[in-house]
């Protein structure tokens, strides 16, 4: 009977030491819809009497995870959504944009919950020309730091990633 309390004890020690220690529920910082517009090229450097502008309109969602503490430990942030490329003094012809990324944040300061290394998985920019196909295709794994993007820390990059100004500022002044 001895040696079956033993064994029992050690079963339920060994359960309690597997269990892990549970962190606060996840939190939504956010969960909205949104539309920007804002300036996006500078044609004006090719001889152009305009700035391309870019509107924007789609969804994000932010969501905190928590270790023991209760200190932010990382960020799942979630975004999609359709936009367009437009000439800022005619909006007649419009070059469209889709995306939709996740980005997944490791908090190195819980002070500050922005810095950190970033990995974004998925369709960053996807602009279509009406008739001439893909502009610029970007999509991928990429990480960043809190100082900035670097090119270079791209883990896996898909697609077209030059901005093709001057075809899209000829297009975009017809």
């Amino acid at each position: 009977m001895k040696r079956l309390a033993v064994l029992l004890w050690v079963l339920l020690l060994t359960l309690v030491a597997a269990v892990p220690a549970y962190a606060d529920a996840p939190e939504v910082w956010f969960d909205d819809d949104f539309e920007d517009d804002w300036p996006y090229v500078d044609c004006r450097v090719l001889g152009y009497d305009f700035t391309i502008r870019i509107n924007q309109f789609g969804h994000e969602k932010v969501t905190a995870y928590f270790d023991k503490d209760g200190n932010v430990e990382r960020l799942l942030l979630n975004e999609s959504g359709i936009g367009y490329l437009y000439n800022e003094n005619d909006r007649s012809f419009s070059i469209p944009n889709t995306y939709h990324f996740t980005i997944h944040h490791e908090v190195v300061s819980p002070e500050n919950p922005w810095l950190g290394i970033w990995r974004l998985s998925g369709l960053i920019y996807s602009l279509q020309m009406p008739g001439s196909g893909a502009v610029v295709h970007m999509s991928g794994q990429f990480e960043s730091t809190s100082e900035g993007y670097d090119p270079g820390r791209a883990l896996k990059s898909v697609g077209n990633e030059t901005l093709d100004l001057p075809l899209i500022c000829a297009a975009l002044a017809q």
